[in-house]
């Protein structure tokens, strides 16, 4: 039987495996001129990025560079735990490698949090690339599927989320120990998975991972070995789990307090929502669109040779020695019927548990369709280059012309106007896949120079298709630079150091004014916030002190005094055009501050009320430490009283007066209160998790129980 790899003349098969590290460095450099206009700043990537991930990365960044670790955040929502919060993926690897690149700046830099983003996008070709490989795919197919993987629709979607690019582009490491495992009948592949969903987790969005464990799940079910390569996958998982305990013990404490979120959704069981698989821009997402345009539509586009090459999986039958697809499919069936919901049966017995409302949202799992069509366009591909061909050198420079000439044009299009919307997209997708098809049959049997460039043709028809449809549009690149972290935008400059010289007061927030996850770059706390982890009882409070629209949307009533005062509220953020702007600007008990000549206007309480005090007595306050972790005061009472600290209650929190604990109460049942004696007195509060040492430690002992597990393992193999 002819070998896989002598079974075609050329396309970079016939490289000794010595010289493979060719593959992740030539796809290295392609990313960076893939994504030019983010590495050159002439793009940036919009939305969640740089407004919810990147203020919470600065914010951690800032506070080790200063020798102090991050567990508390006092920004948002009256204080919540940071460390806990799995958004901040404080102990995802990466995100330390980062801190690293940045550490002679102040700040964290927009732009190193770009590229570590767009990173993750060459990691996500890599490891795909590695483990079709391994499945004994040819080096040009292993290639298309990665660039698939990497580079289609889903993962263009997803820049600004950078906890689904972590979680999706871990898949592939995560299949390719289940594949080694069950081929070798060993459980040591299995690290890989262990890994790959330990890093899914801590990369930041639980949904996320919960979508790769079931990819992990359902690809094992599916082999032929199904149930012993099922209780291996379990395994593995349930080993990740011991790995990122730091983490999520400490979530599920916080989660125990938080507004329960059933998210699932109605499925997606239209056919027309697919549409945009096959052509880019069915739903009309370029640049000069507005924003708002297509509300509810997606790009998913998986390229030509995701195209292609599925239609080559359906259409050709598998050759002997290929690689079954049977556990890739089942993959893609068990996501789809989670994506689609079919009959609503899906969402009916997901949301009759809370944690699985929680984690599983029909969205996510459409990350499971462009992972399982990545491995199924390769084989396809795979499959036409095992079979012969004929020698056919004129054709195939007609073709290698044809492909040139049609990728200028993409190009030319890109370069001076946009891309015709709707069906009028697929002559384009059409004429392109009939180019890349003839090109792959040819390049079965031609040899040498033309070979070559035939081969080098259809890559640079791949990179132009990708560059074109997926880089610099509206949902993912904007020539706005990301707000720099020395002052707030949109306010003048005085005004603005108005506020940092009294930012022991909080400062509430119209819908026209910054957002509050931007607060944590300036130095400044608001009780509103943007962040899933919003307490049952800080949302009951809320409620009593102005409107409540949704758990991101709430707007503090400025004639509520007695919110101000338990909010610790010395300041309003509104514009002209906001919805509070009259309301604020007639209220005798505020006065607007000077300069007023910039869009953000700013109103002062004229009495204001720090966020701590004694309640029921007369009392003299000072504070003497004022620390997100940490609060000290000296207090003077004429009498016993109740001595309140606006900070959220969290069972994290403790209290000293005069050094000797104190229990801490629940002042207006979402903040602390204790009870003091009459004289004077030092009261301190310090929040200190202990889940977050719990977990650290039970992390770090299944680190070193699977190290010490692969080795004996690894040494007993070698002494048989």
């Amino acid at each position: 039987m002819q070998s896989p790899e002598r079974a075609t003349s050329f396309s970079l098969s016939h490289l000794p495996r010595s010289h493979h590290w060719l593959a992740p460095l030539v796809s290295l450099l392609s990313t960076i001129a893939f994504f030019w206009e983010y590495f050159a700043r002439r793009s940036y990537i919009p939305f969640d990025l740089p407004s919810f991930h990147f203020p919470l990365t600065d914010y951690a960044y800032v506070a080790i560079r200063h020798g102090r670790f991050p567990e508390w955040d006092p920004s948002n929502y009256g204080g919540m735990p940071f460390a806990a919060n799995p958004q901040v993926a404080l102990f995802y690897p990466g995100t330390w490698i980062l801190f690293l690149a940045n550490w002679r700046r102040e700040h964290l830099s927009y732009w190193t949090l770009e590229v570590f983003v767009l990173l993750h996008i060459w990691i996500a070709w890599m490891l795909c690339f590695y483990w079709l490989r391994g499945r004994r795919l040819r080096t040009f197919a292993s290639a298309c599927g990665a660039a698939v993987f990497a580079y289609s629709g889903y993962m263009m979607m997803q820049l600004q989320h950078l906890g689904v690019i972590v979680g999706y582009s871990s898949i592939p490491l995560g299949l390719m120990g289940i594949d080694e495992a069950d081929e070798k009948a060993s459980w040591r592949p299995l690290w890989k998975t262990a890994t790959a969903s330990a890093l899914a987790f801590l990369g930041g969005y639980t949904p996320t991972w919960f979508v790769v464990a079931i990819c992990f799940v359902s690809y094992a079910l599916c082999r032929r070995n199904g149930w012993r390569a099922l209780l291996g996958c379990c395994g593995a998982i349930a080993a990740s789990l011991g790995l990122v305990m730091i983490q999520l013990l400490p979530a599920i404490r916080l989660s125990a307090l938080r507004v329960p979120e059933a998210r699932y959704g109605l499925g997606y069981s239209d056919l027309a929502f697919y549409i945009s698989y096959l052509i880019p821009n069915f739903y009309n997402f370029g640049p000069h669109v507005d924003v708002l345009a297509n509300p509810g539509q997606e790009y998913f586009y998986l390229g030509i040779p995701g195209i292609v090459g599925l239609l080559l999986f359906l259409c050709l039958r598998r050759s002997s020695g290929n690689w079954s697809a049977a556990p890739v499919v089942g993959m893609m069936a068990i996501c789809g019927i989670v994506a689609i919901n079919p009959l609503h049966v899906v969402s009916s017995l997901v949301l009759r548990s809370t944690l699985l409302g929680q984690l599983c949202r029909d969205y996510y799992f459409l990350a499971g369709l462009s992972a399982a069509a990545a491995p199924l366009a390769a084989i396809g591909i795979d499959r036409v280059l095992s079979r012969p061909g004929r020698s056919t050198r004129m054709l195939s420079l007609a073709v290698i012309a044809c492909l040139v000439i049609f990728s200028a044009r993409l190009l030319r299009i890109w370069k001076t106007s946009d891309f015709a919307p709707g069906w009028a997209g697929a002559s384009d997708v059409a004429i392109l896949a009939a180019l890349f098809l003839a090109g792959l049959f040819l390049l079965r049997a031609q040899r040498g120079f033309v070979g070559a460039v035939l081969c080098i043709s259809l890559l640079f028809a791949i990179a132009v298709d990708y560059k074109v449809h997926g880089t610099s549009k509206r949902i993912n690149g904007t020539p706005d630079r990301a707000s720099p972290t020395d002052g707030m935008p949109g306010m003048n400059g005085d005004t603005y150091r108005q506020l940092t010289a009294n930012s022991i007061y909080r400062v509430a927030l119209d819908q026209t004014g910054p957002l509050p996850a931007d607060l944590r770059h300036y130095g400044l706390t608001t009780p509103q916030g943007f962040d899933p982890f919003l307490t049952t009882a800080y949302r009951d409070f809320l409620k009593t002190t102005g409107t409540f629209l949704s758990n991101w949307d709430y707007l503090v009533d400025p004639a509520n005094d007695r919110g101000l005062r338990s909010l610790g509220i010395g300041y309003f953020i509104s514009s002209e055009q906001g919805p509070q702007f009259a309301a604020l600007n007639s209220n005798p008990k505020l006065r607007r501050l000077a300069p007023d000549d910039s869009y953000y206007k700013v109103f002062a309480v004229i009495d204001p009320h720090p966020p701590y005090g004694v309640e029921d007595a007369a009392a003299d306050v000072a504070r003497v430490l004022w620390e997100p972790e940490h609060r000290s005061f000296t207090v003077k009472a004429a009498a016993a009283g109740k001595f309140y600290l606006s900070e959220q209650w969290n069972p994290g929190w403790s209290a000293l007066i005069d050094g000797q604990p104190t229990r801490i109460e629940r002042g207006n049942n979402a903040f602390q209160a204790i009870k003091i004696p009459a004289g004077q007195h030092r009261i301190d509060f310090a929040f200190k998790d202990e889940g977050l040492r719990m977990g650290a430690a039970i992390s770090l002992a299944t680190i070193l129980l699977m190290v010490a597990a692969l080795r004996k393992s690894s040494a007993a193999s070698s002494s048989r």
